[in-house]
């Protein structure tokens, strides 16, 4: 870990420079990741500015906020995540990454800084994480799933829910009220109606929720796949919580023929799921239609959300949200 060879002081002199430019800061953490990395196998590894730097390139994908880079020296490739805004949620989001990536289940993580918050230059929370860079592929937006990656995905889910706990975060219920309360703007009467059926879905849920490791954000762009295995990527609303959220995401993002929820269903139990399995996933699933519904319509009144380019902004991204509420 670059922990070990640097200081906190050194981070913070080293950082503070740049903080207001992302780009910068993602080279300059890149720079320290393959320092450190060349180190392991060679002891007269050449500083950064002997190595070659190509240029940075900004990633894109998904619903995330953070601003996400490749950087590469040498011809070996990583990914900077540079995050803003409350530090215990970032430390929970580095903590859930490493864990994942125990598991296999992501990319591993060279470098997580969860809080440069002691940068008089720069007032904010930031935190940092930087992971190998994976050749790996999304699913298009209308590709079909095969059966096959459907199997991937739930022995995926079944080894994270079943290992080690996550750090606690807010659940996903406190999560769709607070995009609920934010919605302010022209706010539709079906907001009103679908933060009723939420808490009647939670009370009718209570007795089964479970408190498990979670992903909680399993929409397409947050599902790779790499020579025969599955990655998850984003990590920024992990935590405990109920399994079943993370099943029922699969099918608010794809559709799924006939059997195939069947096929996911008994791949993820490891048998046929019973009729208050069936149920609960039902159920479930209109709790993430509901969520990413409410989600969607507070993230479209926001001015400048850096969301990719197939993600429709403003109006467009409302409109999704509003789908997604009236088909629960």
């Amino acid at each position: 870990m670059i922990e070990k060879t640097t200081t906190q002081e050194d981070t913070h002199r080293y950082f503070a420079d740049d903080m207001h430019n992302d780009h910068v800061l993602a080279r300059k953490v890149g720079g320290l990741i393959a320092e450190y990395d060349s180190a392991n196998v060679c002891s007269e590894a050449p500083t950064t500015t002997e190595r070659m730097m190509q240029p940075v390139e900004r990633l894109t994908g998904g619903f995330s906020c953070p601003s996400i880079y490749k950087v590469t020296l040498d011809g070996k490739s990583y990914v900077v995540r540079v995050i803003y805004g409350d530090a215990n949620k970032i430390e929970t989001e580095i903590i859930n990454f490493r864990i994942a990536a125990q598991s296999g289940l992501a990319p591993k993580v060279f470098y997580g800084y969860p809080d440069l918050s002691a940068i008089s230059q720069y007032p904010k929370e930031l935190g940092v994480i930087c992971t190998e860079f994976l050749e790996a592929s999304h699913l298009s937006a209308n590709e079909p799933l095969a059966d096959e990656n459907l199997v991937l995905f739930a022995n995926g889910l079944r080894t994270i829910h079943s290992g080690q706990k996550f750090a606690r975060s807010k659940s996903i219920f406190e999560l769709a009220h607070s995009y609920e309360q934010n919605i302010k703007v022209d706010r539709p009467l079906i907001v009103d109606e679908a933060a009723l059926r939420l808490d009647q879905l939670h009370r009718e849920l209570h007795d089964t929720l479970e408190s498990k490791s979670c992903h909680n954000d399993l929409h397409r762009q947050n599902i790779m796949f790499s020579k025969g295995s599955v990655f998850f990527i984003d990590w920024e609303v992990s935590g405990l919580g109920d399994p079943y959220f993370d099943l029922a995401t699969l099918e608010v993002f794809n559709v799924l023929e006939g059997h195939q929820q069947q096929t996911f269903l008994n791949a993820y139990l490891e048998r046929t799921p019973s009729i208050e399995e069936r149920h609960k996933y039902r159920q479930m699933k209109q709790v993430a239609e509901i969520y990413y519904g409410l989600c969607l319509i507070s993230l479209s009144q926001l001015e400048h959300y850096p969301v990719s380019p197939e993600i429709a902004p403003g109006e467009a991204l409302r409109k999704c949200g509003l789908d997604m509420l009236h088909s629960v």
